[in-house]
């Protein structure tokens, strides 16, 4: 039952994460600097799904800790995953700081690719995951 549970907040998380990054991409940087609002609540929703992909991830893998090293797909699933934390964190201070004073189109671009990046990420990591416990 606690597996189940898990699964369904790391698929809520994912669901959360993905479609706040797919919701981010959508704006120019014009359409985000007339909604900052919007931005913070579609970024919160984000990182409210990154949270819960995490913290349930970590709790999915506790049964598994004796049978990482045969995971080869989790070894590709696990430094992808950190790699997309750091980018969304990167990502989210480039668009902090684009959006505030007079703005930056430049550095709210380069967020933006970095989000599309993010987003590939997500998908290896997905295939990745499915290929592991499939």
């Amino acid at each position: 039952m606690f597996k189940d549970i898990m699964l369904f907040v790391h698929l809520i998380g994912f669901a959360f994460g993905f479609g706040a990054a797919i919701g981010i991409q959508s704006f120019t940087f014009e359409a985000a600097r007339k909604a900052p609002t919007t931005i913070k609540a579609v970024a919160r929703f984000l990182h409210i799904g990154a949270a819960c992909s995490l913290i349930s991830g970590l709790a999915l893998l506790m049964p598994y800790m004796s049978s990482l090293k045969s995971m080869h797909w989790f070894h590709l699933k696990l430094p992808l995953t950190l790699a997309v934390f750091a980018l969304m964190g990167i990502s989210a201070k480039k668009i902090r700081v684009s959006l505030e004073g007079e703005g930056d189109a430049a550095t709210y671009s380069k967020a933006m690719r970095m989000n599309r990046i993010t987003t590939i990420l997500i998908l290896i990591i997905v295939v990745s995951a499915v290929a592991t416990f499939h």
